[in-house]
């Protein structure tokens, strides 16, 4: 025990630096699109890579930094890195993409979220379509605090994306009552579609209830052509998973996915 609460705080104060050492930084998974096969949307994740223990997996310190509270100061600079590659491609002529943040569901209830969000497109001169927030269902418990915030972000022109869908506080009300966009079916769902009926029907029914509501959907934890191919079939929108590429580095990214704009999800299914 005595081991383990040294290496935890220990991790707290190597994580209380982390931003100001440049140990920080954002990876991004691209999202195909099955009509096109092209990736023109993105989900930033946040990487930690320290200079004494090496790179830190995200189970590991995304739930410190929610349990000590670091998670609002890491999410503000995780909002600002996003806004500020955004630029960065949108001065590189790629206009047409969004990329998706993560809210934790402590940063969603901070008072100061929607006008920072709000100050960052102004100082980085994006658009608001450009940028996406990702809320769990979770964040979305409290019905009277969450309806006034998701309605400031949209009023922004901000995306809403329900993260890990079906897993949570499901309840088909908040899917009327909440200004969503995006439906993202949890990739437990989607790892066993091919061989359980119930997982298969799930998720086909996830894609029907949101396609006949008019929201984008998207499937996570793809690895497999298989895997494509029934999502393809059931006319999800949008795939995301190690099947077309694992997090990779804005500059990774610009090589495989914007400057060639290549194709991935046609010829491969």
């Amino acid at each position: 025990m005595n081991s383990v609460f040294t290496n935890v705080v220990t991790l707290e104060t190597h994580l209380r630096k982390a931003i100001e050492q440049d140990e920080l930084s954002l990876f991004y998974q691209p999202q195909i699109d099955v009509a096109t096969g092209k990736a023109k949307s993105f989900e930033a994740l946040l990487r930690w890579d320290d200079t004494e223990f090496g790179e830190i997996s995200p189970s590991v310190f995304i739930p410190l930094a929610e349990d000590t509270g670091l998670i609002i100061s890491i999410g503000y600079w995780v909002i600002e890195t996003a806004c500020r590659q955004i630029s960065a491609w949108n001065d590189m002529g790629f206009n047409d993409i969004r990329v998706a943040i993560n809210i934790s569901p402590k940063q969603f209830q901070h008072p100061n979220l929607v006008p920072f969000i709000q100050s960052m497109i102004e100082k980085y001169q994006i658009r608001a379509s450009s940028l996406g927030i990702e809320i769990t269902e979770g964040a979305m418990h409290d019905m009277k605090e969450t309806i006034p915030i998701l309605k400031k972000v949209k009023e922004l022109g901000i995306s809403i994306s329900v993260d890990d869908f079906g897993t949570g506080y499901s309840s088909l009300s908040y899917l009327k009552q909440f200004p969503i966009d995006v439906l993202k079916i949890d990739q437990s769902f989607i790892r066993d579609i091919l061989k359980e009926e119930k997982d298969a029907a799930i998720t086909s029914a996830i894609i029907h209830l949101g396609k006949s509501l008019g929201l984008e959907v998207v499937a996570e934890g793809v690895e497999n052509k298989q895997q494509v191919e029934f999502l393809a079939n059931a006319n999800c929108h949008k795939i995301q998973g190690y099947y077309f590429s694992k997090p990779i580095s804005s500059s990774e990214l610009e090589k495989q996915f914007l400057v060639k704009n290549t194709a991935w999800g046609k010829p491969r299914y």
